[in-house]
């Protein structure tokens, strides 16, 4: 299933209109529509950050959770039907650690492997061999406006 497909199934569940979604802060007027009519297959994470907080949803699942499978490489576990990236999955460990000792934040163990699996699962799918700090800063401070 694509972000198109994703986005929309959520919007129906949620009852939200590509206008009402367009008007939240942070969402570029038209950015939902070049998603949904494809026009947009691959929008930017601020895009993405913004339209999963105007939906109270996660990026993961806009993103969703199909990888693409290759063959098993050095420091790599297929494990179920995805690859799973064993030094990727230590990175992503190690900054979200970073983060939270940064900003002086406890969190329940749901939780941490909630992020953890977003934050590696968003680095997954952009295609990217690095954690973006960026992205693990943002689910952090996602948690600290929430308490």
């Amino acid at each position: 299933m694509d972000i198109s497909t994703r986005l929309k199934h959520i919007m129906k569940e949620k009852k939200v209109s590509i206008n009402e979604l367009e008007k939240y802060p942070g969402v570029r007027v038209s950015s939902v529509q070049n998603i949904i009519y494809g026009r947009s297959r691959n929008p930017g994470i601020d895009t993405i950050k913004a339209i999963a907080k105007a939906l109270n949803c996660n990026v993961g699942d806009l993103l969703g959770n199909e990888l693409n499978t290759r063959t098993s490489g050095e420091n790599s576990v297929i494990c179920d039907d995805r690859e799973w990236k064993i030094d990727l999955y230590i990175n992503v460990l190690q900054s979200l650690k970073e983060s939270i000792d940064k900003n002086n934040i406890t969190m329940m163990e749901r939780e941490g492997i909630e992020f953890t699996k977003e934050i590696y699962n968003y680095t997954i799918h952009s295609n990217k061999n690095s954690v973006d700090k960026n992205f693990v800063n943002w689910i952090i401070d996602r948690k600290t406006r929430n308490i």
